[in-house]
């Protein structure tokens, strides 16, 4: 888990990670890191012609964990499971681009988790793919939404491990434990396809909200939630960030620059949801640094690579998002396995750590949501 105080680092340290925290589309990154032929996969494991059986054996076992009715944020958020997460893990970590076999069935376990967990399922074909949305009902004031999501598909030839396997694990999970509760408002679970492709998905789905007139209060985006490096100097820092944050690149400097901690980038819109990560974050004992974007800098072309995830899709359709990440190629040198040595595999990552980001995930969409 790394060797820091595991709490908040405040939020003056936030931007010194900004420009590498993105799960980004392929378009954007496919420069001199580039991926891997089909021939350095030759060792990964073929999709399993029974793929429908062992989805269903997955959601079986999984859903039969979920835990008992609680009342309270925390008290749900505490029934992640580590264990879980690594089951699910295993089973989405293999090359998965968008119309391949193992996408498919990612797809198909997004839609069978959730609806043997009762909510109610959509394959959203927007027309060049296909998100999976998972509805929970609000009791309260249904019309007001919380979304929780993460993207399924990856780049050709990669096992997508952290990315962004490790997220769609993590939404899975976090499904689960808030699966039993009751909420004053509706709690929106969704697999976002196409990610690596310019945010297709998400951007089809929030745009279409918007124009429905919908009213999302919250919308928290898993994006590579399972890396971290304790060794002094891990933690990289954008050439030229010293520019435009100089208080923070100061700090950055000057302390051991360990990748152990997880990454709020938030709008000016989303205060109370990234409060709230925080908090659980910090009584968890979960190191984070919050960033909150101003409207200004929301509209500043330098910063214009702080929009390559999903939250992005959000903010673009006028709805409050927060990213929540490992600061991705900043810090995982298996960012899209950039060669056969650097495969972004499941072992690579660490656990515990992803169960706590989806703690503190799960407890802040349960606060957002209101149980009753």
């Amino acid at each position: 888990m790394g060797h820091r105080d595991r709490g908040h680092r405040g939020t003056s340290v936030f931007g010194l990670f900004l420009l590498g925290l993105l799960g980004c589309a392929a378009a954007a990154c496919d420069g001199a890191g580039g991926g891997v032929s089909p021939a350095d996969t030759a060792d990964v494991a073929p999709v399993s012609e029974t793929v429908s059986e062992i989805v269903a054996e997955i959601v079986s076992e999984t859903v039969s964990e979920i835990s008992p009715v609680t009342d309270t944020p925390a008290a749900l958020a505490a029934a992640v499971d580590p264990d879980l997460w690594w089951e699910d893990l295993q089973f989405i970590a293999q090359p998965r681009e968008p119309g391949s076999p193992h996408w498919q069935a990612v797809q198909d376990l997004c839609a069978a988790r959730f609806e043997d967990l009762g909510f109610a399922v959509t394959r959203h074909d927007y027309g060049t793919g296909v998100n999976v949305i998972g509805v929970k009902e609000g009791l309260g004031t249904p019309d007001e939404w919380v979304v929780v999501s993460a993207h399924y598909d990856h780049v050709a030839g990669c096992p997508g491990a952290d990315d962004n396997g490790s997220a769609v694990a993590g939404l899975l999970e976090i499904a689960r434990v808030l699966a039993p509760a009751s909420f004053d408002r509706t709690l929106v679970f969704a697999c976002w396809d196409e990610e690596e492709l310019g945010l297709m998905g998400s951007g089809a789905w929030a745009g279409e909200q918007a124009q429905a007139g919908r009213d999302i209060v919250a919308s928290l985006v898993l994006e590579m939630i399972g890396y971290t490096c304790g060794e002094p100097g891990c933690q990289k820092m954008p050439m030229g960030f010293d520019l435009f944050f100089p208080e923070q690149a100061a700090e950055f400097l000057g302390g051991d620059q360990a990748g152990d901690f997880i990454v709020f980038i938030a709008d000016w819109t989303s205060g109370e949801a990234a409060t709230a990560l925080v908090e659980q974050s910090d009584a968890i004992g979960l190191p984070n640094l919050r960033f909150d974007m101003t409207a200004e800098q929301m509209g500043s072309p330098l910063l214009v690579d702080l929009f390559r995830s999903d939250h992005a899709s959000f903010w673009y359709s006028g709805f409050p998002a927060i990213m929540i990440t490992d600061s991705s190629s900043f810090r995982n040198p298996n960012y899209h396995c950039p060669d056969p040595e650097h495969m972004d595999t499941a072992d690579t990552l660490d656990g515990v750590f992803a169960a706590e980001v989806s703690r503190a995930t799960a407890y802040t969409a349960a606060d957002m949501a209101g149980v009753r």
